[in-house]
């Protein structure tokens, strides 16, 4: 899944990937998901690594939400997914934890 435009990223945006990686692989019907943001390998420093991952975490989140929700009302099957692993690079690891730790804290 390409991010776009670097000059219209945003954490918003990020948030966003993150709901919209969870509906793809929910349609995919796979049980496991790793997914990486790579925009420090792609030269983009501008954002903080914790702010990124807990934006990812934030999106994943309300996707995993609402369609428990739906699955609930009978409007959609239960959800495949049993793990999601987001990664980080050695560098931004530790920071990538801790914005992970402000989405779930």
């Amino acid at each position: 899944m390409g991010l776009g435009d670097p000059d219209k990223l945003s954490i918003d945006l990020f948030n966003r990937v993150g709901y919209n990686v969870v509906l793809e692989a929910l349609k995919l019907g796979v049980s496991d998901l790793c997914f990486a943001a790579s925009i420090k390998d792609a030269g983009l420093s501008g954002f903080a690594a914790a702010d990124v991952s807990k934006a990812l975490a934030l999106g994943i989140n309300a996707a995993l939400e609402a369609t428990g929700i739906l699955h609930q009302k009978n409007l959609a099957p239960e959800t495949s997914l049993k793990e999601i692993y987001l990664l980080a690079g050695q560098p931004q690891g530790e920071n990538a934890y801790q914005g992970l730790e402000e989405a779930f804290l």
